[in-house]
C-alpha cells in the first residue's frame, strides 16, 4: 500500500514538473519567436534575392515598377506590407518613398540597417501594425503601388487584409504579390508534404501552406488580374467572360465537370455556378462533397457515379453551359463517344474546357522514349493512354471553334506527363 502510494506521488511529481516546463517552454518560445523570425527573415529573404529562381522570380514581378513611375507626375509611394528586413527595396525604382508595414517590432532595426543600402529609397514612414487595419495610418487613395511577397499565408483575415489594398490604392494603382499558394493536385506528393507540414508551419512560423491565396484576390474586387500560377488557371481565364456571355442573370450558369474526382476544380469555376460532376468512381462522392463545403461560391447540384460515354439518362440535351475536363479523357474507353456527348449536352455557344496530357510530338525525344517504356504499366494499372493524341479528335469532332495551345507541364509532373494540350471548344 505504501509502494503504491510512493508511486503515486511520484506520478503527480513528474506530472506537474512536466506541465511546468511545457509552459516555460512555451512562454520562452512566445519571448523568443518575434525575435527569432527578426532573424530569420533579414538573412533568409536576403539569401532568397540572390538565388537564381527566386531572385528572377522577384526582378520579372517588378519589373514594370519602372513604367508605373514614370506614368506618375509626382512622387510614387509604394507600400509594403510585411516589410520584414526590407529585402525587396533593392528591386524598386530610383526615389520612391516606401512605406514599410511590418508587425514584427525586431524586424524594424533591419529595416532601418538595410535602407541604408538602399539609398535609391526614401524609407518614409515604418508602420507597426498589421494589414486587416490601416485606417490610422494609411489615408484612402494615397498610395500608388502595394507590394507583398512570401506575407499572404500568415495573415489571419485575408479578405479583410484586401479589402484595405483596395482603399489605400489611388484609382489605377496596381498591388503586386508573390505567394506559395496550395498545390492543386490533391494526391502529389506536394500537397501532402503540405498538409503534414501545416501545424508544425502554423505553430512556429504562423505560415498556412495550404492556402489558396489566389481565390481570395480572384473575389476582391480589383478592376483587372494578371497573375501566373498553373496551367489551369490559364485554361479556366476565360470562364467569368463566358458566363457573362451566357448568362441571362435569372437563369443558372450550369457546369458539368467529366472525371470530377475530388473537386479539385471547383476552386475555378465562376461564383454561384451550379455543378454537376461525373465521376465512375463512387469513392470519390464523399470528397467532392467535402471540396464543395470547401469552395462555398459554388453549388454542387448533382452527383453522377457514370461514364462520359452515355450520359443521357442524366443529362439532357442543350441544358450545360461549360463541359470541364481536365487529364481525364487519357483513360475513357471512346474518346469519340465522349465527345459526341459533350456536344449533346452544350447549349448553343456553350464551351467545352480541356487540359489533357498528350504524346509528346518529337518522336526520338527522351519524354517520347519515356511514354512508349511506361505505356504498357500505366495502361495497364490506370487505363491510362500516355500515347493519346485526343486534342486531333477534338479537331474532327464538329465544334464551331477550337482554341488551344500545346504547353510543358512545370515541375513536379513526371516527364512522360508533361507534353499537355490545354484549350476550348465552342459548340
Amino acid at each position: 500500500m505504501a509502494a503504491q502510494s510512493s508511486l503515486l506521488q511520484k506520478v503527480i511529481i513528474y506530472a506537474v514538473i512536466t506541465f511546468i516546463v511545457i509552459r516555460l517552454l512555451g512562454y520562452i518560445y512566445k519571448l523568443l519567436q518575434p525575435r527569432c523570425m527578426a532573424i530569420f527573415c533579414n538573412r533568409f529573404a536576403t539569401n532568397m534575392n540572390k538565388s537564381k529562381y527566386s531572385g528572377k522570380l522577384k526582378a520579372d514581378l517588378f519589373s514594370t515598377l519602372m513604367l508605373d513611375q514614370k506614368q506618375q507626375n509626382d512622387d510614387m509611394i509604394i507600400l509594403e506590407i510585411g516589410a520584414g528586413a526590407g529585402a525587396n527595396f533593392q528591386f524598386f525604382p530610383n526615389n520612391v518613398k516606401v512605406i514599410a508595414l511590418e508587425p514584427n517590432p525586431h524586424c524594424i532595426k533591419y529595416l532601418q540597417q538595410n535602407v541604408k543600402e538602399s539609398t535609391h529609397v526614401n524609407l518614409w514612414k515604418v508602420i507597426n501594425s498589421k494589414a486587416e487595419d490601416m485606417q490610422e495610418e494609411v489615408a484612402d487613395n494615397s498610395v500608388d503601388v502595394v507590394v507583398c511577397s512570401y506575407v499572404l499565408c500568415s495573415i489571419d483575415d485575408l479578405n479583410g487584409a484586401l479589402k484595405e489594398i483596395r482603399r489605400v490604392l489611388k484609382p489605377n494603382g496596381r498591388f503586386y504579390f508573390l505567394e506559395h499558394v496550395r498545390d492543386q493536385n490533391y494526391n502529389s506528393w506536394t500537397h501532402i508534404s503540405q498538409r503534414l507540414m501545416y501545424p508544425i508551419l502554423k505553430y512556429f512560423a504562423d505560415c498556412n501552406p495550404n492556402k489558396c491565396t489566389w481565390s481570395f484576390i480572384d473575389r476582391a474586387g480589383f478592376k483587372e488580374l494578371n497573375y501566373k500560377q498553373d496551367l489551369k488557371t490559364e485554361m479556366f481565364a476565360t470562364f467569368e467572360d463566358l458566363k457573362k456571355q451566357l448568362g441571362d442573370k435569372s437563369q443558372k450558369f450550369v457546369v458539368l465537370e467529366i472525371g470530377a474526382g475530388t473537386g479539385s476544380n471547383f476552386q475555378f469555376f465562376p461564383k454561384d455556378s451550379q455543378v454537376i460532376a461525373l465521376e465512375p468512381n463512387k469513392y470519390c462522392s464523399k470528397y467532392l462533397s467535402e471540396h464543395a463545403d470547401e469552395w462555398k461560391h459554388v453549388q454542387l447540384e448533382k452527383i453522377i457515379t457514370g461514364k462520359a460515354e452515355d450520359m443521357r439518362v442524366d443529362i439532357k440535351d442543350g441544358s450545360i453551359d461549360a463541359v470541364v475536363c481536365t487529364l481525364v479523357l487519357c483513360s475513357v474507353t471512346n474518346v469519340k463517344e465522349v465527345l459526341a456527348e459533350v456536344k449533346r449536352v452544350l447549349k448553343t455557344n456553350g464551351r467545352f474546357y480541356f487540359l489533357e496530357h498528350v504524346e509528346d510530338p518529337k518522336r526520338n525525344s527522351w519524354t517520347h522514349i519515356g511514354q512508349r517504356f511506361f505505356y504498357p504499366f500505366f495502361k495497364y494499372i490506370g487505363d491510362c493512354d500516355l500515347l493519346n493524341t485526343n486534342y486531333a479528335l477534338i479537331l474532327r469532332a464538329g465544334f464551331k471553334e477550337v482554341t488551344y495551345k500545346h504547353k510543358i507541364a512545370p515541375k513536379p509532373t513526371p516527364f512522360f506527363f508533361k507534353p499537355q494540350v490545354l484549350g476550348y471548344a465552342v459548340k
